[in-house]
């Protein structure tokens, strides 16, 4: 008798209906028939009476079945305790609003031994935490500048788009008109990545933005730009989230990197599997 297998004759006897049971178990309703039939063979007992109304379980089944719940969870205890301590990664994240981490649930299923927790703080208190060995690593944009103690590896490209508000992009005529007349509101602290922005802007729409301003955080980025005191390149999608806000999707060469930063000579196994995951998935 397969332990692990119970499992479809529980979800069985608990829907009362072996169609909805297979559903829950992701199974064939013939898979699920077969594994009922196999289970009475083996057990020589008959565990259901079927009729065009349904099925039920006979006396001896509701014995089977009590009984076995009880084997069942005492198996999955002794195997808790048994199991050794499970991996696990604490992974700091900027505490902003961006599309770059859409690939770790995916990640983790593929790995359901893995734990992973999460720290969000600022760039500057996840910096002390990694050098301290606190955390394992961190996933954050590449714009935002992290020390030369630590290794950068891209994990993924995050779309974006130009975000204003509603109100200016009703009025604005044209894309260049409205890069040319509004600021451009950055968390990034990297004259570099703002110097390349400009230049995106020069070769995809002919202008540049005149003023650069420096936003502490993603909410004061937000609040100036539904105020309208601005545009940023943002990783929101057109129609979501903010009402009072207007997305333009820009072109691939404004695509953002998502990085993994952690300390030199400290990429583990678990870090190497996580970069080849993001790379292969293409999240």
């Amino acid at each position: 008798m397969d332990i692990n297998k119970l499992s479809y004759f529980f979800a069985a006897v608990e829907a009362g209906n072996f169609t909805k049971a297979a559903e829950k178990c992701h199974i064939a309703q013939t898979t699920m028939s077969k594994y009922i039939a196999s289970l009475e063979k083996e057990t020589g007992i008959l565990l259901f009476t079927r009729s065009p109304n349904g099925m039920v379980l006979t006396e001896k089944g509701r014995h089977f079945y009590v009984g076995m719940k009880e084997i069942h969870q005492a198996f999955e205890s002794l195997l808790h305790e048994l199991s050794p301590e499970k991996p696990s990664l604490i992974i700091g994240l900027d505490s902003q609003e961006y599309r770059g981490i859409d690939f770790m649930p995916l990640f983790l299923k593929k790995y359901p031994e893995l734990s992973v927790s999460y720290r969000m703080e600022p760039p500057e208190i996840l910096e002390k935490k990694l050098s301290r060995g606190e955390i394992d690593a961190i996933i954050a944009p590449e714009a935002i500048p992290f020390s030369k103690d630590f290794i950068s590896h891209e994990l993924v490209l995050i779309p974006q788009s130009l975000v204003c508000a509603s109100g200016k992009a009703d009025k604005v005529k044209s894309m260049a008109g409205l890069i040319s007349s509004l600021p451009f509101l950055t968390k990034a602290d990297d004259p570099d990545y703002v110097e390349a922005c400009r230049n995106k802007f020069l070769k995809a729409f002919g202008t540049a933005f005149k003023r650069v301003e420096k936003i502490p955080t993603f909410s004061e980025q937000l609040l100036r730009l539904s105020l309208g005191e601005g545009f940023a390149i943002l990783p929101l999608k057109p129609g979501t989230g903010y009402d009072n806000l207007y997305a333009f999707p820009l072109d691939k060469s404004f695509a953002e990197k998502t990085c993994l930063i952690c300390r030199k000579g400290r990429l583990s196994p678990l870090l190497q599997a996580l970069i080849e995951f993001a790379h292969e998935k293409k999240c």
